[in-house]
């Protein structure tokens, strides 16, 4: 068994960031978010 990925979003608040945490809850299994930014806020 591989280990989850970590991943980690740099810009979250546009489409593209709502669709990677939209994949990452789709695959919690595989995929791991360990961190996450939106403009300047991290």
């Amino acid at each position: 068994m591989n280990p989850k990925r970590r991943i980690v979003i740099l810009g979250a608040t546009g489409s593209i960031g709502t669709n990677a945490l939209r994949v990452i809850r789709a695959h919690s299994d595989r995929l791991e978010l360990v961190g996450i930014a939106g403009r300047s806020r991290v």
